[in-house]
């Protein structure tokens, strides 16, 4: 099906299409990552007994723990599968 609408030099198209929308999706789970260590920083620093030490703390194990995931597999992107994206970019 996906051959239908190819056309001549639309694969330089969706190669280009695909490395943005990997740098995208890239770009989301890296302030997911953030996002779930700020939210953890404040959780412990204003709703807990913790306070700011222990938040910061918490902050940096979620950050810390996120950075490692990222850099070690959840930075594949879910296109490298795909039969329209088989050069995987």
């Amino acid at each position: 099906m996906a051959e239908d609408l190819a056309v001549p030099g639309a694969s330089s198209e969706i190669s280009v299409h695909a490395a943005g929308y990997h740098k995208f999706s890239l770009l989301v789970k890296w302030v997911m990552v953030l996002a779930a260590s700020m939210i953890s920083f404040l959780a412990i620093w204003f709703a807990t007994p913790g306070g700011f030490f222990g938040g910061l703390i918490v902050g940096l194990i979620v950050f810390a723990a996120g950075t490692y995931a990222l850099r070690h597999g959840w930075a594949a992107s879910s296109e490298q599968g795909s039969m329209i994206y088989p050069q995987g970019h």
